[in-house]
């Protein structure tokens, strides 16, 4: 935007733009701009705006916008190859972030990454994904339960949590508040012996148990009983699940979705011998 037509514009218009920009772009026009820079420094702008960075260079432009940091709700760390020196600096500055998404990110996210994260914006923070953050521990969970208490989503898909960090989460405030949650992929969790504990989110919404070998019709039964509100569960590749299971559950609640990829009618071995010949096209 050149200085000339950025002046002939009325700031309602200019505000209209500037909320349809990109965050990288926003951030770059307002270093070229006291006029962008002043109208980009109101809470209207970044309401519902995400922050993408995606390398080092972004995460420093952030960094010397000071003016915008007290704006910023939203993180989109996917994809992200900044270093986490510059990512805990960032999170240092803001003032009260509600989403963070490290899902996919290069970033190496440890517990103390995570304990910085939410002792600063605990308090605001709804939505968290730390997705394949393999080198957290349960302790990271214990931060996130101590001082999450309005959190609405969180995703932990592919981490290593063990079952007491389930067992830490469902004893604190966020059981009241959280609506959706993701164990998929999250292996050192046994099903059977938490679906109880996931039993204490009333107000859960959406829950997903994708490629847990652990997920068998009877837990999600008892499960099913303990959760009214429950609108959708995922059992994507989960090995005891086949369609009968499925036709089961939504025979139980019957206006909730069930995501799965269930190729067997049942694990009988005519079943199996069935799908075995449709896949090969090979007689057994």
């Amino acid at each position: 935007m050149q200085a000339n037509i950025v002046n002939q514009l009325s700031e309602d218009i200019l505000r209209s733009i500037l909320t349809n920009l990109s965050s990288p772009d926003l951030v770059y026009f307002s270093h070229n701009s006291a006029l962008i820079q002043s109208i980009a420094s109101c809470s209207h702008v970044w309401r519902t705006k995400k922050v993408t960075i995606l390398d080092e260079k972004q995460a420093s432009q952030l960094l010397s916008a000071s003016s915008l940091h007290p704006f910023i709700r939203h993180l989109d760390l996917s994809n992200c190859s900044a270093r986490p020196e510059s990512i805990i600096s960032l999170i240092s500055k803001f003032h009260k972030v509600e989403s963070v998404n490290f899902k996919n990110t290069d970033i190496k996210i440890d517990d103390n990454l995570v304990k910085i994260l939410v002792q600063k914006h605990g308090k605001s923070l709804k939505r968290l994904v730390l997705d394949r953050s393999y080198n957290l521990t349960n302790l990271s969970v214990e931060y996130i339960s101590f001082y999450c208490p309005k959190l609405v989503e969180l995703s932990l898909y592919g981490c290593m949590f063990s079952e007491s960090a389930l067992h830490m989460i469902a004893e604190s405030p966020i059981v009241k508040t959280l609506k959706v949650l993701d164990l998929g992929r999250c292996h050192l969790i046994n099903f059977a012996q938490v679906h109880q504990i996931l039993g204490k989110f009333k107000n859960l919404r959406n829950l997903s148990l994708a490629y847990n070998d652990s997920v068998t019709l009877l837990d999600l039964l008892e499960f099913l009983q303990l959760v009214r509100n429950i609108a959708e569960i995922d059992v994507t590749d989960c090995a005891e699940i086949c369609k009968k299971d499925v036709r089961r559950l939504q025979e139980v609640r019957p206006g909730m979705k069930i995501v799965h990829t269930s190729k067997l009618e049942d694990y009988s071995p005519a079943s199996i011998r069935a799908y075995l010949i449709a896949v090969t096209q090979i007689p057994f």
